[in-house]
């Protein structure tokens, strides 16, 4: 007797261990299962932003509750009700979700109660709990006028922008722009204040909304120097006075020891984000020069004259590109004299414009927006087989001529104001040249970067600058957009120089130095420059900005048919699901799936 009034409160304990135990785990398994519900909805909630409030609502519960249910009952948690419910909060751009479920007490008689109610929240938002900055690095090569990419980049880009800051808000994220080609455009504007007011207006052509670019926050050519001479510029005049008719864009060269690449195509010194210990040289396209000939007037037979002891400009390029200049105020047919100002000239297929008289400046590059605005000449261009052409509109693929015309629009450091991300995106441009993934890779991690240097160079507001690259509260991102294999420029410089010509420098005082048959320049840094170097160099900076500064990157391949370069840009991502590999089409999927990949338990 007395033994069975002690077996009670034993059995009890026994039960109520053993049943508070399964609670703990079936109240685990409850909440993994919310957390997966949640996220799956808000996913579900974010990826097409096309459909209507209601619309989104209904997916993101369809998707949310299949996932929870599926993952009760491959559990087996014995439960004998399990239900969800979720609530959508748009203001704040937030998916909560509640569960609720009953199991069974295996002692519920002894302890008079035969079931335990467990209960869980979750919440899933955009960057979880966790603010975002995000470097959205995009190719602008020429080759995006093909298949509409750019169109198709940019609105994808653009829509991107809008829905993190409508579903973010400005406190919360900061956006970079990184337009590249072979080149980066250092002019950055002064970061706007915070705000996610839309910036209205329609999606611009292919060619960009064709607006002048607001003045830099700081005076970048202090940071340059005369890419003949080497000698640091002291005024901007300086600089402009290389580029006339027109005035130096904003694009630059590598300085020395910024980037080291050995002759077997090794990179000898890993990228980080400090600030090189040189100026940058200014990007300027050079001419292409050969002996001046002009026709004898009224003449029918053996008409051209030509004296090897002067130099002209040819302004045809092989491939399409042409450049000429020479400098301002002198006479046709002299021997141009660098230390002057350099100048581009008209020509007609006849000669020049008066072989006895001043030569026309002219330039026929179509982003030159401020000084086609002013009325400035545009060249003729050489006539092809299908006739004469011009650049306008600029729409496609065609021959250009200018000091700055591989020159990219200026990039834009990062930002939390939703209109001067948006307007930035919508003024990209595509420009010739080729194709250097690794620059805006680079100039994408400099933009991230909280290092003094960087904040004084792009001049961020106080308390606007980038995070510290620890900051458990910031989730760090780049995004590298392209559609090419990496490719040097042939016949004029990028970044790192040109390929067909072996020249490693020139002087400005010696315009022969620009002849076809001596060569252009290249870095004496970069003792290989091709495909391989530049694979080299683009893997590097992936790596880097991934185990170093811990960036979560995603890559995205257009239209690319090259197995090794798809393979690198895999390598680049942070992990495989991390890389898109689609074609032109489906540029707009990819950035909405970017949206998705940012989704994360906030609580």
């Amino acid at each position: 007797m007395m033994f069975g009034l002690f077996l009670v409160p034993v059995t009890a304990v026994i039960g109520f261990s053993v049943d508070g135990q399964r609670a703990f785990n079936n109240k685990a398994q409850l909440q993994n299962s919310l957390d997966a519900a949640v996220l799956m909805a808000a996913k579900e909630y974010y990826a097409d932003p096309s459909l209507t409030q209601s619309e989104r609502e209904d997916a993101a519960r369809q998707a949310g509750s299949r996932i929870f249910q599926r993952n009760n009952l491959e559990f087996g948690l014995g439960d004998t009700q399990a239900t969800v419910t979720f609530q959508f909060d748009e203001a704040a751009g937030t998916v909560d979700a509640s569960a609720r479920s009953v199991m069974k007490n295996f002692f519920g008689g002894v302890l008079n109660r035969n079931t335990t109610t467990l209960g869980a929240k979750a919440q899933a938002a955009i960057g979880g709990n966790k603010k975002l900055e995000i470097a959205l690095i995009l190719d602008n090569s020429t080759s995006m006028f093909r298949s509409n990419r750019m169109n198709l980049m940019r609105e994808a880009a653009v829509n991107f922008t809008d829905t993190l800051f409508e579903r973010y808000g400005h406190e919360d994220i900061k956006i970079s722009v990184v337009p590249w080609a072979t080149t980066v455009n250092i002019m950055a504007e002064p970061i706007a204040t915070p705000d996610s007011t839309p910036a209205g207006g329609t999606l611009p052509p292919a060619y960009g909304s064709r607006t002048v670019p607001a003045d830099p926050a700081v005076h970048p050519w202090r940071y340059t120097q005369n890419p003949f001479t080497g000698q640091p510029l002291t005024r901007q005049s300086d600089a402009d006075d290389l580029f006339t008719p027109t005035t130096w864009r904003g694009c630059v060269r590598a300085a020395a020891g910024e980037r080291e690449v050995s002759l077997t195509g090794t990179v000898k010194t890993p990228l980080t984000d400090a600030f090189p210990a040189h100026d940058w040289p200014l990007a300027i396209v050079p001419p292409k020069l050969e002996p001046y000939w002009y026709n004898r007037p009224s003449c029918s037979y053996n008409c051209r004259v030509t004296d090897t002891t002067k130099l002209r400009a040819d302004p045809w390029w092989s491939g399409g590109a042409a450049n000429n200049y020479q400098p301002k105020s002198v006479r046709a047919g002299t021997r141009p004299d660098y230390s002057a100002q350099a100048q581009y000239n008209y020509y007609h297929s006849n000669g020049w414009t008066d072989p006895n008289g001043f030569i026309e400046p002219c330039i026929s590059d179509p982003n030159e927006f401020e000084y086609l605005g002013n009325g400035g000449k545009v060249c003729d261009y050489r006539p092809t087989d299908s006739g004469s052409y011009n650049i306008f509109p600029w729409d496609r693929q065609k021959a250009i001529n200018g000091p700055n015309m591989n020159c990219v629009s200026p990039m834009l450091a990062a930002s939390a104001n939703r209109a001067q991300v948006v307007n930035k995106l919508k003024q990209m441009y595509p420009a010739p040249g080729g194709t250097h993934a690794d620059i805006g890779l680079m100039w994408g991690l400099r933009t991230l970067s909280p290092r003094s240097n960087w904040t004084s160079f792009f001049s961020y507001p106080t308390d606007e600058e980038p995070a510290a690259w620890d900051d458990e509260q910031v989730i760090k991102i780049a995004v590298l957009l392209t559609d090419g294999v990496n490719v040097a420029p042939g016949n004029f410089e990028g970044y790192y120089g040109c390929t067909n010509r072996t020249q490693q420098s020139y002087d400005v005082g010696h315009p022969e130095d620009h002849d076809d048959s001596v060569g252009c320049w290249r870095h004496p840094d970069i003792q290989r420059l091709d495909k391989t170097a530049l694979d080299n160099l683009m893997l590097d900076s992936c790596e880097q900005m991934k185990s170093q500064y811990g960036i979560q990157l995603y890559t995205i391949a257009v239209d690319i048919n090259d197995a090794s370069a798809i393979s690198y840009l895999k390598q680049c991502a942070s992990s495989e699901s991390d890389f898109y590999n689609i074609s032109s089409g489906e540029i707009g999927i990819a950035f909405s799936s970017l949206l998705t990949n940012l989704v994360r338990i906030s609580k």
